[in-house]
């Protein structure tokens, strides 16, 4: 999202399932990725996420967790510029339980 965007009042319901063929290497109920993206050198605003929700049940791919990445119920990584608030999620989350992980994060949230 561009700089000094916003997401709000917004909620997802279902399944999200992250795979290896997937193209993403992050999975959220809602989002993937949240992350500020502005020009090179300029300091701008954050991307606000506010009011929103997930009901979605989030997995990771167990077959190939090595390949995986985060996992949340909510966002599956927030980065550097990105603000979360008044937010929840209710979802099953899941990550990758296969002996080859790499420690991926997963969490009921982020």
């Amino acid at each position: 999202m561009l700089d000094g965007s916003s997401l709000q009042k917004s909620h997802s319901e279902g399944t999200v399932s992250l795979t290896s063929t997937s193209g993403s290497r992050f999975a959220g109920g809602l989002i993937g990725v949240a992350e500020r993206k502005g020009g090179v050198g300029t300091v701008g605003s954050p991307l606000v996420i506010q009011q929103v929700y997930s009901h979605s049940s989030v997995y990771g791919d167990s077959a190939n967790a090595g390949n995986t990445g985060d996992v949340g119920g909510l966002i599956g990584i927030i980065n550097s510029g990105a603000e979360l608030h008044n937010s929840y999620s209710l979802g099953k989350v899941n990550g990758p339980t296969s002996s080859t992980s790499t420690q991926r994060g997963v969490g009921g949230l982020i």
